[in-house]
């Protein structure tokens, strides 16, 4: 059996307005337990989906897989940044 070892269920409040650019779509969402944010990513027609059934205040629980990439900052200091890329989503 084989596990995708890259997976994350997130819940939380949607904080930011669902903004499309081309395919893509980003926001963020609050996660209430550990009062964490996330930015979520989500690609083709679900972010069409997103873009059309998602508004600030909604509660979602996202499926999808955790994206890393580091930013250099000014003083060429390395910045980790986290998104979660999404499969799949449920507005709830």
């Amino acid at each position: 059996m084989m596990f995708n070892k890259n997976k994350i269920w997130f819940a939380g409040e949607v904080m930011t307005p669902v903004k499309r650019e081309g395919i893509k779509t980003n926001f963020t969402v609050k996660n209430n337990n550990d009062n964490e944010y996330m930015d979520i990513i989500m690609m083709g027609d679900l972010s069409y989906k997103a873009e059309k059934d998602v508004k600030v205040g909604n509660n979602i629980f996202i499926e999808g897989k955790i994206q890393t990439r580091e930013k250099i900052c000014p003083g060429n200091i390395k910045k980790p940044i986290t998104k979660i890329l999404a499969h799949d989503f449920e507005i709830i």
